[in-house]
């Protein structure tokens, strides 16, 4: 009877061996097979979304040069160099930005906001503005924006400050990868991801529009990244379950096959 219990024992023990062994082995591989993918999907949606996020702006700077619209930038920026750094402080002050509010009256202001809100209200929910890019001190002066809520809408000379690897992507557009020379693609978007708070996680593009004293006067458009993390997390979880499932199923197949070829062999010896 002892006997018997060992070999009752061993024989459990090796199929739970087995199994455990086969849903460890399925698990990881159908882990790291939905890691590559995820990450996969991601860069193909943020690279779309690069992609059509500069083409909008190209296709606005294009308009824009329809509209007479380089002397009043050009006036703009000459009132933000003739203010002190002190005056300045964060780009946000009442006292700074009041001496840049005669401009929104302007009959030239009115008509490149006016172009570019026609756009905005054709092209979707992207948010359209005319800024100037200084390299010395990292900055983004913006001078239109087509935004028309006005707890978000960015007042004339109001600044932001990015970094020189920011910068430069919205000057000079990202180096290209292997997989975009390969597949053809021989211009550089001037378009990159940024995650800064208030706005969170979005594709900020620009298309040059001209330079002026050191400055690089540019169209920028910035499309937020809302809808895209939450189709991402339904994705994700859809990728988890069918993975899951796909353990389970693979476990139970696997340990059979096992169980036949080798559990069963030892088992006679």
């Amino acid at each position: 009877m002892r006997e018997k219990r060992k070999k009752k024992e061993i024989r459990r023990s090796l199929n739970r061996k087995t199994f455990f062994i086969t849903m460890l082995l399925t698990f990881g591989t159908g882990l790291t097979v939905l890691v590559a993918g995820f990450l996969l999907y991601c860069m193909a949606v943020v690279h779309e979304y690069q992609a059509s996020t500069w083409n909008q702006a190209n296709a606005e700077a294009a308009v824009i040069d329809q509209i007479e619209y380089k002397s009043i930038c050009d006036e703009m920026l000459d009132v933000y160099d003739s203010i002190s750094e002190e005056e300045r402080g964060d780009g946000y002050s009442e006292e700074y930005l009041d001496k840049f509010n005669h401009f929104r009256s302007d009959p030239r202001f009115t008509r490149i906001l006016d172009a570019m809100r026609c756009l905005q209200k054709r092209n979707g929910p992207l948010n359209s503005l005319v800024v100037a890019l200084d390299r010395k001190t990292g900055r983004m002066i913006y001078l239109v924006d087509a935004d028309q809520r006005v707890k978000s809408t960015c007042r004339p000379g109001t600044f932001d400050y990015y970094t020189d690897r920011v910068l430069n992507i919205l000057i000079n557009g990202r180096e290209l990868t292997k997989l975009e020379e390969n597949a053809g693609i021989r211009t550089r978007m001037q378009s990159v991801l940024t995650n800064r708070a208030p706005y969170g996680l979005r594709v900020t593009a620009t298309a040059t529009l001209y330079e002026y004293n050191g400055y690089v006067v540019s169209v920028c458009v910035d499309e937020k990244l809302d809808s895209v993390i939450s189709i991402s997390k339904v994705v994700l979880a859809v990728y988890v379950i069918l993975m899951l499932g796909g353990v389970l199923i693979a476990s139970f197949i696997g340990r059979r096959l096992m169980r036949k070829e080798t559990v069963i062999s030892v088992n006679r010896m």
